[in-house]
């Protein structure tokens, strides 16, 4: 799976389309010649899909083993007025 690739979504909130960017490519093809990169919708309709029933999963079966769940967020703006967002969530046995 294309794991390294599908968390930049996720780290920098990027749209499906980078992948379809030829400046995107370029850099990718620096790091490596032969590697291809699929398209916006294995992206979409597979890869991010995939991974994230994956993680559902994991999480799921570790707070059916914990005794106690914990969970705070937090929401405020940087001085640009981006807001941000933040969620935490603690397990306990």
């Amino acid at each position: 799976m294309h794991v390294g690739r599908i968390k930049i979504f996720f780290i920098r909130c990027v749209v499906f389309h980078i992948v379809e960017m030829s400046s995107f490519k370029e850099i990718l093809t620096t790091f490596d010649k032969q590697y291809t990169l699929p398209g916006r919708k294995y992206f979409s309709k597979t890869a991010i899909p995939n991974l994230y029933n994956k993680v559902r999963a994991e999480v799921t079966k570790e707070q059916e083993a914990a005794g106690f769940a914990g969970l705070t967020t937090d929401m405020w703006s940087t001085t640009t007025m981006v807001p941000l967002h933040e969620c935490h969530s603690t397990l306990h046995n």
